[in-house]
């Protein structure tokens, strides 16, 4: 786990970088200092001046189906800098995945665990949710990708998100 300053001072838009660099991984890269990133990285400091709020909302990212692609948004440390809520909410757990946000790829999960006959991870899981939610994230990293819009039924022509 990387590591940041005592909770007692400030965080700054150089830590936030470095922090942010430390813990996403694919498919984020490695971000830089540029003037205009260190501008808005300033103003979100000032409305969320505690270093727990920036550590949690970035973990929350990097562990977020949603956050990184899942529908075709990804979240990019310009999208935090540029929205003063967004950090909160990521931080909050508001991107966290939940059984039914990934349909195409919880059902493909499923079928996976009844082939293996029920949970085969070391050590087993708490419950077949923790179980389904392993495996989906596992499909997520594998680079399986839910469909950005599907149909709903009953309505020609309309789509709606998930």
């Amino acid at each position: 786990m990387p590591t940041v300053a005592p909770a007692t001072q400030r965080p700054t838009p150089e830590g936030i970088i470095a922090f942010w660099n430390a813990t996403v991984t694919e498919p984020y890269t490695q971000a830089r200092v540029t003037p205009k990133r260190m501008k808005l990285l300033r103003a979100r400091i000032r409305d969320h001046p505690d270093w727990r709020t920036w550590t949690d909302g970035i973990e929350g990212i990097e562990r977020s189906l949603f956050a990184r692609g899942l529908t075709g948004w990804r979240c990019s440390l310009d999208a935090i800098a540029s929205r003063e809520d967004l950090i909160v909410k990521a931080a909050e757990g508001r991107y966290a995945y939940h059984l039914g946000d990934a349909p195409t790829l919880e059902a493909k999960g499923r079928r996976l665990i009844a082939d293996l006959g029920g949970c085969d991870h070391e050590p087993r899981c708490s419950n077949a949710a923790t179980c389904l939610e392993n495996v989906v994230w596992a499909l997520f990293q594998e680079g399986a990708r839910e469909p950005r819009h599907r149909p709903t039924s009953g309505h020609r022509g309309r789509f709606r998100d998930r």
